[in-house]
């Protein structure tokens, strides 16, 4: 259980279940959150402030590393920042096959290059008319899609 008033808005598993992956996200604290999941429940084993250090930003898991919104990455298991993209996001969606994280941010998709944090390019999504972006994937093709069922952005490995 999380000590007093601080705890993980968002959380996540890493390679296992046996390990939770947290952040901080609505207070100055901005806690880094590990997490042992185990037949008790789940334990805070421990926690580093300021890796990400924002209000709001929320994380993803791929390939042994840490993604968030606002272009942080973070080595879970040491707990140190590992890199930074130049980038900021609504959503990040962090794909190690592709080698590609992309964010979504106010209709642009932009992706980069996982090993060198490098911009790749970006597309503007049309998400008027309440057709907001919505994020999908799968093993070979990271998708950004409208709610309109024919319009989507799909982002293709290259050959």
């Amino acid at each position: 259980m999380t000590p007093g008033h601080t705890a993980s808005n968002s959380i996540l598993f890493g390679e296992d279940g046996s390990i939770l992956s947290g952040y901080n996200n609505e207070s100055t604290e901005f806690g880094f959150r590990t997490m042992a999941v185990g037949p008790g429940g789940v334990e805070v084993t421990n926690v580093k402030e300021g890796l990400i250090g924002v209000f709001y930003a929320r994380i993803e898991y791929a390939g042994g590393r840490i993604y968030s919104t606002n272009g942080v990455v973070i080595d879970p298991a040491r707990r140190v920042r590992v890199g930074e993209f130049a980038a900021v996001g609504a959503t990040v969606l962090p794909d190690v096959e592709l080698g590609r994280a992309c964010f979504l941010d106010s209709g642009t998709v932009s992706a980069y290059d996982l090993n060198t944090l490098q911009l790749l390019g970006s597309v503007f999504v049309d998400a008027t008319a309440g057709r907001a972006p919505r994020c999908l994937r799968n093993r070979s093709v990271a998708t950004f899609a409208t709610r309109a069922t024919h319009d989507a952005t799909t982002l293709r490995r290259p050959r």
